[in-house]
């Protein structure tokens, strides 16, 4: 198994880009899924949730991830503040509620979702003008 030593910090880097142009049917379908978002009076369903998991050891591998906590970023969050997410910290929160940690996040989402709600048929178009004035 893995064992890491007690440490205040470990860092992994990981990177994803999805793309949300329109020159393919899975980008478009990406575009609707966050204009729904944003429409949505439902406010869990702008949040983009991240799993943190401790993944089973080579030796392993039919065993299955044990999930060590999670935590979330919300996309209004993001047209409200009128900001990317640039090296957020996000408290990682265990089953039980318990602070387990922090995980930062960078999401460069905000020029896609600018373009989503100032398109002239979508409902939050003029509430987006409200929020550049």
């Amino acid at each position: 198994t893995y064992s890491f030593p007690k440490a205040k910090e470990i860092r992994f880097q990981h990177w994803k880009a999805i793309p949300f142009d329109n020159t393919t049917p899975q980008s478009r379908e990406r575009r609707e899924l966050l204009s729904e978002c944003l429409e949505s009076t439902d406010p869990l369903m702008c949040e983009i949730p991240f799993f943190v998991v401790n993944e089973p050891p080579p030796d392993q591998p039919d065993a299955d991830c044990t999930e060590l906590g999670m935590c979330s970023m919300n996309l209004r969050q993001i047209v409200e503040q009128e900001s990317d997410a640039d090296n957020a910290s996000l408290q990682v929160h265990d089953s039980k509620g318990r602070n387990c940690g922090v995980l930062h996040v960078r999401i460069k989402v905000l020029d896609v979702l600018r373009g989503i709600v100032s398109c002239r048929d979508h409902p939050r178009g003029q509430q987006w003008k409200q929020y550049k004035e």
